[in-house]
């Protein structure tokens, strides 16, 4: 898993090896809490680039475009009735 580490081609491998002793060091609570944060952190970037895209938004319509990212759009049709494709602004 680790060994699959990439987009850090700017990183040094000393650093690198530093990262995975520090990663191979965490519990199994310390790990998901790290996954959660991180979770956290991408839904609040998607967030933000939705409402950047789209200003003034409705939080209805913000959760439904959210929706269709991280489920596919087939999907947010078929459970919202909602198809960003159709839709304007």
């Amino acid at each position: 898993m680790l060994d699959d580490f990439t987009g850090a081609e700017d990183t040094s491998a000393v650093t690198k090896e530093l990262l995975y002793k520090k990663i191979r060091g965490f519990s199994n609570g310390e790990r998901l809490a790290h996954c959660l944060r991180l979770c956290k952190g991408v839904r609040l970037l998607t967030l933000s680039g939705i409402s950047h895209r789209h200003p003034g938004i409705s939080d209805d319509d913000l959760k439904k475009r959210f929706a269709e990212i991280i489920n596919g759009r087939e999907s947010a049709v078929r459970f919202f009735g909602f198809d960003s494709l159709k839709e304007v602004g």
